[in-house]
């Protein structure tokens, strides 16, 4: 109960700043992306590791991870998201992650494409204890159009390796983590929102995924160009600031701080966690500025956000 009240308060606060457009909050971020590592094992049509990647690549460094999990502790970070640019399972340490955010009483999701969720991995993921939630990132309905979209997955076992997972769960009584199939789909002919189909939803009957998720294409901060096979729209008549630097803050894999979570070519740096405190950067200069130039509607001047699709929603 009193956690359910403390909710409500921290989003009250969170939406009453983005309102007043704030540029110095007085509260901490409510939940951070934090990146195990930027490698990806796929090469997907829709994301810049399909285009290629051009920042360097690497994996976190638990020395590093332990600093920062200790000062989202300390700020009561409300959630974790332990993706970002890459492929989370590949860290090889991604289970002590999740076990020491448990530990931290830090509250974790993951989000993953599931092609290399092996029956051991899921088994060691539940038996952490540590998951609030686990998003499976399955785009494509069907066979043919998954294995076109998702280059060097196959649809057969992705789907075989999130029903193994889910099996476990069920059979082992678990309640969390809380189970998401998410969905990349272009909108309907009609401007609608996606669907996610009942056949596609049929494959995972009888077992605890809590909500099928759709989501839009987008065009990761404007990196990816519009036209080909993918349709990126911008509607440039609603302008709306960004809400992510008034709730969130992303970390790359060395620390570094990034615009937001679609930051992956790290377009804007607001700081560096290897030699700055997590509050410092929150409220430091660089994302006071970017706040600043965000609520002033001075989106053209920050190359990460002239032509993000996310602005026109």
């Amino acid at each position: 109960m009193i956690r359910k009240y403390l909710m409500k308060y921290l989003w009250h606060r969170y939406k009453t700043a983005y309102r007043k457009r704030l540029i110095e909050l007085p509260y901490t971020p409510r939940e951070v992306w934090l990146e195990p590592t930027n490698h990806c094992n796929l090469r997907c049509i829709m994301c810049l590791h399909g285009k290629g990647l051009k920042s360097a690549k690497g994996y976190m460094d638990m020395v590093l991870y332990a600093k920062v999990l200790g000062e989202l502790k300390v700020m009561r970070v409300q959630r974790v998201n332990l993706f970002l640019g890459g492929e989370s399972l590949l860290h090889k340490n991604i289970v002590k992650m999740v076990e020491m955010a448990r530990d931290a009483r830090v509250q974790v999701r993951l989000h993953t494409n599931a092609t290399i969720l092996s029956e051991e991995l899921a088994r060691k993921l539940l038996e952490s204890n540590g998951l609030e939630e686990i998003s499976f990132s399955f785009d494509g309905e069907e066979k043919g159009y998954y294995e076109r979209v998702r280059v060097n997955a196959k649809f057969d076992r992705t789907l075989a390796n999130i029903r193994r997972f889910l099996e476990i769960k069920k059979g082992m009584g678990l309640r969390p983590p809380r189970v998401l199939v998410q969905v990349i789909k272009e909108k309907a002919a009609d401007g609608s929102a996606p669907v996610i189909s009942d056949s596609f939803k049929s494959h995972f009957a009888g077992l605890p995924v809590d909500k099928f998720h759709p989501v839009c294409f987008h065009n990761f901060g404007g990196t990816l160009d519009a036209g080909g096979e993918i349709s990126y729209e911008l509607d440039r008549e609603h302008y709306s600031p960004c809400r992510q630097p008034w709730r969130s803050m992303s970390i790359a894999w060395d620390g570094e701080v990034v615009g937001c979570c679609i930051d992956m070519e790290k377009k804007l740096v607001l700081g560096d966690l290897k030699v700055q405190t997590v509050a410092e950067v929150w409220n430091g200069e660089a994302m006071k500025a970017f706040r600043k130039a965000l609520a002033e509607g001075c989106y053209r001047d920050i190359e990460l956000c002239k032509d993000c699709d996310q602005l026109w929603l």
